[in-house]
């Protein structure tokens, strides 16, 4: 969508890989929580108990906001070009 409608690709925005992987799960996040509920226990219910849970804490929310905050700062700084 990003692509045709601005003729950008994230994958042109110089984010690292590990930092794009983070951002589609906060989105994921933020879709069960607007969608599913506000109230979860646990955002990734579905990967235990491969892994580790992941609990909605402060320390979660400001690592989303630093990296939703350098995607949008690197996707409006190429949209300019």
């Amino acid at each position: 969508m990003f692509n045709k409608t601005y003729n950008l690709k994230f994958s042109e925005l110089g984010m690292t890989i590990s930092k794009m992987n983070e951002l589609k799960k906060y989105i994921g996040y933020r879709h069960k929580i607007m969608h599913v509920s506000p109230m979860l226990p646990i955002l990734n219910e579905e990967e235990i108990p491969s892994k580790n849970p992941i609990i909605p804490k402060k320390i979660l929310i400001e690592n989303a906001i630093v990296i939703f905050d350098e995607f949008i700062k690197k996707f409006h700084n190429k949209s300019l070009e």
